[in-house]
């Protein structure tokens, strides 16, 4: 019988809750889904009888989140009940309940339908329903989970953080990006919310990093010309914004990850910097899609 952790949800952040019901830290064999996922792998959405991706908002002190199965045999899973040594089995634990209704579609196109929502809305991958030992609450742990990022209406862009931060980014053009067929996802972290004084302010940027690690790994991206989550540091301390700075997994392979820092310099994982010229769109555009095809190359040589 497999031991059964402890584990206490109680007053963290969505994030944090969200992270630690990812089955794979308990079971590292684990792997319901038989293959990577994408964008663009079909998987069975959990829909209302509009056919609209329906949120699972249950009393207690769980994540609200959206629900995806990459088999109708795991279903059955998310609606009864299981133990720890229920979930390492493959076979079908339980009849999905009659009066919930499913929809085969893209993951992408999952997260392009939820990019209206207020908040990045998280995706679970696989949902088990387990109830803790010692505790009342029960929580859907579950394979993965993947967020959606949010679509803003004002600077027609796709943000993984608050917009309004982002003013900015109007000065890229929706129609030059459709021109060029490249993909953003933009992620931002300012210095407007942190304290002054050195200790909490350390503590906060320690949180935001540790949440900047879990996200960003998990967004779905379209496949572009480019297909870039930019990370924009505007922290006013070259070594607070370097903490930042590192290779990070993305959920698609032809996605990457580029910085652009408050000296408005454009960097890679590895603190290389990309050169461009500001003076047109076209101009930042072309070095960023230069520099993915030529990471595209290198790692087919490197095969």
């Amino acid at each position: 019988m497999h031991i059964i952790p402890f584990i206490d949800f109680e007053g963290l952040p969505p994030w944090k809750i969200l992270a630690g019901e990812i089955l794979s830290q308990y079971f590292p064999s684990l792997h319901f889904s038989g293959e990577k996922l994408g964008s663009y792998s079909l998987v069975h959405i959990l829909v209302d009888r509009e056919d609209r991706p329906l949120r699972m908002d249950l009393e207690n002190h769980d994540v609200p989140a959206f629900w995806a199965f990459t088999n109708e045999y795991l279903i059955g899973r998310a609606f009864m009940e299981c133990s720890w040594d229920d979930i390492q089995q493959e076979k079908n634990l339980g009849q999905r309940p009659s009066e919930y209704h499913f929809k085969t579609m893209m993951l992408g196109e999952l997260a392009q339908r939820l990019s209206f929502e207020t908040k990045p809305a998280p995706i679970k991958i696989n949902p088990v329903y387990i109830k803790l030992a010692g505790k009342n609450e029960a929580y859907h742990f579950c394979e993965e989970v993947v967020m959606a990022p949010i679509f803003d209406s004002f600077t027609k862009k796709y943000f993984m953080t608050d917009p309004r931060d982002a003013k900015a980014l109007l000065a890229i053009s929706p129609l030059d990006q459709s021109r060029y067929g490249i993909e953003f996802v933009f992620y931002q972290l300012t210095a407007r919310s942190l304290p002054e004084e050195h200790s909490f302010r350390e503590e906060i940027l320690k949180e935001e990093l540790e949440k900047m690690a879990f996200m960003v790994p998990r967004i779905p991206m379209k496949r572009g010309s480019a297909s870039i989550i930019i990370v924009l540091l505007d922290l006013d301390n070259d070594l607070e914004e370097s903490a930042f700075i590192r290779p990070y997994k993305t959920f698609d392979q032809y996605t990457d990850v580029l910085f652009v820092n408050s000296s408005l310099k454009l960097l890679t994982g590895q603190l290389h910097e990309i050169h461009y010229n500001g003076a047109s769109i076209d101009s930042i555009f072309r070095p960023i899609i230069q520099w993915q095809q030529k990471n595209i190359e290198n790692s087919i040589n490197h095969r």
